[in-house]
């Protein structure tokens, strides 16, 4: 059981979710060390695949996880060893003492708000950022500091310089005796590279930290060795015995970033010292590796934080040299030390508070479109080459070649053409149409237990990455979660300009989607089939209350999107005399056994139906008989649950594109019938 992953059991390369619930109303509490047997129902990795979306996928090959599963309450789950001995476990069960000291230190009183600052003292500590909220992470990516957040070479850097003053200082009462056999440069140099490693073990030999410890191993070779080294052969070093240690460390942005933030601090400055203030030295690398790291930041999370440089140029000395040590000393104590962690919680407040309104600027966070790779490799040579020396000729063509990345926009679809993305939410619905100069979406996918949902996870990043920053039209089919859940989300971080909805509406910008209502964007026609004063009346359930929208392109090409419909209240349309003719369609209710009737399907008259379903979902979507009565009619079938986000321009000769296929990765099942590389 390892302690950095509270809800999850992880042994052998199998992860079971929520092992905390072993029985029907009975929580236990899981300890580092301990060994457990659980009956759990398991299934290969698998994630959302979007474009510009994080891949789960990624980050369980990435942490050598090969299945997750669910475990079962009724089965036999029981504790089988107390602690098994292992220096692992030793270090993970000191990692979880001095996170209980945290809680029990920082815990509010019963009439007090919870602690703003325990989540960051407790990463700053021991590495464990589980403590950190959403809205934290949200600030420190909007102000370009959460790299603080983690252990890194300055942290342990900091710890190596203070055991080595210390012990210097200390060197003249040792005994004579062992002062002569070991000569003080040896001395300091073996204290600073215990105290780093104590440290790197303590917060979990993270990428950052292990990369900066193995730095100073090379380092104190060469320095014990007696040789003269080279500060950018250490880092290369460092680099080569990382992936030998973690040979996917490679697709962590963490692995660039870490070591491309030194590799750009020794760019600018082996051979170019020159004689200036201290805070004109920082303030010049710190310009410098913001503008290097900004390719990296637009690729790998599709924004750069405006105020970032502002930002670090604060955040980072008091989180170095004031709350960090603060926060070491009580892990060194052996008691709470609530008056260094109240001292520590003081500027952390503080300085939470004021990172909060940097992060509240409308405009702290530049988001452009996401660029292909061929552009931020470009634009990263050329701001490498606008880096050297002054004296290099024309270093200012280095940042022209950086224009393209900035300017990157996609094209959009052509007058009287739509370009239509059914995102990958799980089991849940996300549609976004595209014309020329509108956008709609139709529902926002579903919300998680935890506090996550599909805007904060899929939709914002996704429409970040499409350059998007205004939806037109937001269209929320019914009041089911999984076709709301990520609602509140998109309208907190996106301007949408108008809400159509079955149910009543929750603020004056909403409307209802009923039957005739009909627009024309750019020369695509929308139209909702349904609800209507009739239908709705008769509904059985809210999911008949669904808004039926078809949307036709110049050509005749239409789209018909369903919601959740079901056979019976299809029927009652139908024999209402209405008109669903369409070539793509969405299969209602995920492809439920209960929807799709054959009369529906053949009024459609569909070429292409597509899925939006969960992975191995609990309600068996989409049914067996439902794909095999869309086949019969001569539909082709696409699932998101297999094919990822589904995208495909609305006309005659349209190419359906899936992400799965069109990015393939070996870490990952291919789609079935997926063609052979």
């Amino acid at each position: 059981v390892k302690p950095d992953h509270a809800n999850l059991l992880t042994a052998d390369g199998v992860r079971a979710v929520d092992p905390a619930e072993v029985a029907v109303g009975q929580r236990i509490e899981l300890r580092p060390g301990e060994r457990w047997q659980f009956v759990a129902r398991l299934r290969p990795p698998h994630g959302e695949a979007n474009p510009g979306g994080w891949s789960y996928e990624q980050w369980l090959f990435e942490s050598g996880i090969r299945a997750t599963g669910t475990v079962r309450a009724k089965g036999d789950n029981q504790r089988l060893q107390a602690f098994v001995p292992s220096a692992a476990a030793v270090i993970d069960r000191l990692r979880a003492r001095v996170r209980q000291r945290f809680a029990r230190a920082l815990a509010p009183a019963e009439d007090e708000a919870p602690s703003c600052c325990a989540g960051l003292l407790t990463a700053l500590a021991i590495g464990d950022q589980q403590s950190l909220s959403t809205q934290d992470w949200r600030v420190f990516r909007h102000t370009g500091t959460a790299h603080l957040m983690s252990i890194s070479g300055l942290h342990i850097s900091l710890i190596a310089l203070f055991a080595a003053l210390v012990l210097n200082a200390l060197w003249r009462l040792l005994p004579a005796r062992l002062a002569v056999r070991l000569s003080r440069r040896r001395a300091v140099t073996l204290a600073a590279w215990f105290a780093a490693l104590l440290y790197t073990l303590l917060s979990g030999m993270g990428i950052a930290a292990l990369r900066a410890f193995l730095m100073l191993s090379v380092a104190a070779v060469f320095l014990l060795s007696g040789r003269i080294f080279a500060p950018a052969r250490i880092l290369l070093v460092a680099a080569v015995i990382v992936l030998l240690w973690q040979p996917w460390a490679a697709l962590a942005p963490g692995f660039w970033l870490s070591f491309g933030a030194v590799a750009v601090i020794l760019w600018c400055s082996v051979g170019r010292f020159q004689r200036r203030a201290a805070w004109r030295e920082a303030l010049r690398l710190q310009v410098a590796i913001g503008l290097a790291s900004l390719p990296a930041l637009l690729h790998f999370f599709g924004g750069f934080p405006l105020l970032s440089l502002i930002a670090n140029l604060v955040a980072i000395p008091v989180v170095s040299f004031l709350i960090t040590p603060l926060v070491l000393v009580c892990v060194l104590l052996p008691f709470d030390g609530l008056l260094l962690l109240a001292l520590a919680h003081l500027p952390a407040a503080w300085l939470m508070d004021w990172l909060g309104a940097l992060a509240n600027w409308p405009h702290a966070l530049w988001q452009p479109a996401r660029a292909p790779l061929t552009l931020t490799v470009l634009a990263t040579l050329g701001i490498f080459w606008a880096l050297l020396p002054r004296g290099t000729p024309a270093r200012a063509v280095g940042l022209l070649a950086a224009l393209p990345l900035l300017l990157y926009a996609p094209a959009p679809p052509p007058q009287g053409h739509a370009r239509v993305t059914m995102l990958d939410v799980g089991q849940g619905l996300a549609v976004h149409v595209r014309t020329a100069r509108h956008n709609l979406l139709y529902d926002t996918g579903p919300a998680w237990p935890g506090g996550r949902d599909a805007g904060q996870n899929v939709l914002l990043p996704y429409f970040a990455a499409q350059g998007i920053r205004q939806l037109d039209a937001l269209v929320l089919s019914h009041d089911d979660r999984d076709h709301t859940g990520g609602a509140a989300t998109l309208l907190d971080e996106m301007r949408v300009t108008r809400i159509d909805a079955s149910f009543a509406p929750p603020n004056a910008a909403q409307h209802p989607c009923l039957a005739g209502t009909h627009w024309d964007w750019d020369g695509v026609r929308f139209e909702y089939l349904s609800p209507h004063s009739e239908a709705t009346a008769h509904a059985a359930h809210d999911n008949d209350r669904s808004c039926l929208l078809r949307i036709r392109a110049a050509d005749g090409t239409a789209l018909l999107l369903t919601g959740d419909i079901g056979e019976a209240f299809e029927t009652a349309l139908l024999a209402q005399g209405a008109d669903f003719s369409a070539d793509f369609v969405q299969a209602a209710h995920h492809g439920s056994a209960h929807s799709s009737s054959p009369a529906f399907i053949a009024a459609t008259g569909a070429r292409h139906v597509l899925i939006s379903a969960g992975f191995h979902n609990a309600f068996g979507h989409p049914a067996d008989a439902t794909l095999a009565r869309w086949r019969s009619h001569g539909a082709q079938i696409w699932r998101t649950d297999e094919e990822g986000a589904i995208t495909f321009d609305l006309s005659q000769n349209a190419t359906i594109t899936t992400e799965r296929r069109t990015h393939p990765r070996y870490w990952r099942p291919a789609p079935p019938n997926a063609p052979a590389d």
